[in-house]
């Protein structure tokens, strides 16, 4: 059974792992108005991804994960009041909206965006995110108490929702401000690009979502190499291997499964592979 849930992990998370680089990819590519391709962007969060892997750990994780959250929630809410601002406040905000593109802000959507395959698409990942990602299960062991576990979980539900509303009200001043774009994975690295936001502040927000995609790839990471060693090799090929033999395996699966999770993102941004509305919303 372990052996099983190992396995089947390792084919989840490549795909999940390949969203978190074609994310930054994007991000970095729209912000620097093209400068920097995709491909390459892709490339530098591998390449982070591997270094911060190898060299740090999940203690390491843990603390990006608790700085990049405070960051990204700072500035984005920043980023969303130079927007809200540059469009008159909230209440010339809504009307502007409402006179573009009305369809928008009624449910479900009259523009047909959003129907039930959409909400299945998008909420039944979540039913299973759980047990077919064990980089999140194990986080329940971490904390030191239950009153410990209880402020991370309402933690989390806090600045999930909180962020969500800001994603949300960030793609509605996207299409406001924003023409022409290609796919909406882009529409936040065009919006961060817009001359109304300032450097300075776009370039926090974007290290802020490049170090929370590049933490969870990491947490990724980590979480297969001991997978990998200690359920697979440990459970299949030598059970008396030693703990030290264990590491050092999963040191080498670290970098493997890092290619491999960037073959996969490139197939997807060459369009090779068949991409879902929800892999593309969740890149976004």
């Amino acid at each position: 059974m372990g052996v099983t849930a190992a396995i089947l992990a390792l084919v989840f998370l490549v795909p999940y792992g390949a969203v978190q680089l074609m994310g930054v990819g994007y991000l970095m590519n729209g912000v620097s108005q093209g400068v920097i391709p995709v491909v390459v962007g892709i490339i530098i969060a591998v390449v982070c991804a591997i270094a911060w892997s190898s060299i740090a750990g999940l203690r390491s994780v843990a603390w990006t994960d608790a700085f990049q959250a405070l960051v990204m929630i700072v500035t984005s809410a920043a980023v969303l009041g130079v927007v809200v601002n540059a469009l008159g406040g909230f209440g010339s905000f809504f009307s502007k909206l409402e006179e573009a593109t009305p369809g928008l802000l009624t449910v479900p959507a009259a523009t047909g965006s959003w129907n039930i395959n959409m909400f299945i698409g998008l909420a039944l990942p979540w039913l299973f995110f759980l047990i077919s990602n064990p980089q999140v299960s194990q986080r329940l062991f971490i904390p030191k108490s239950v009153t410990a576990m209880k402020q991370m979980l309402g933690g989390f539900l806090v600045f999930g929702f909180i962020y969500t509303l800001i994603s949300v009200l960030w793609g509605f001043g996207a299409v406001l401000l924003v023409s022409g774009v290609e796919k909406s994975d882009l529409a936040t690295p065009t919006l961060l690009a817009l001359p109304i936001i300032p450097t300075g502040l776009a370039i926090i927000v974007m290290i802020g979502i490049t170090a929370a995609a590049i933490s969870t790839i990491d947490s990724i990471l980590l979480t297969l190499s001991s997978v990998w060693a200690r359920d697979i090799h440990k459970g299949l090929i030598n059970p008396k291997v030693s703990e030290a033999k264990q590491l050092r395996i999963g040191q080498w699966v670290i970098p493997v499964m890092a290619v491999i999770a960037f073959v996969f993102a490139w197939w997807c941004w060459l369009g090779t592979f068949p991409r879902s509305r929800s892999l593309g919303f969740l890149s976004t």
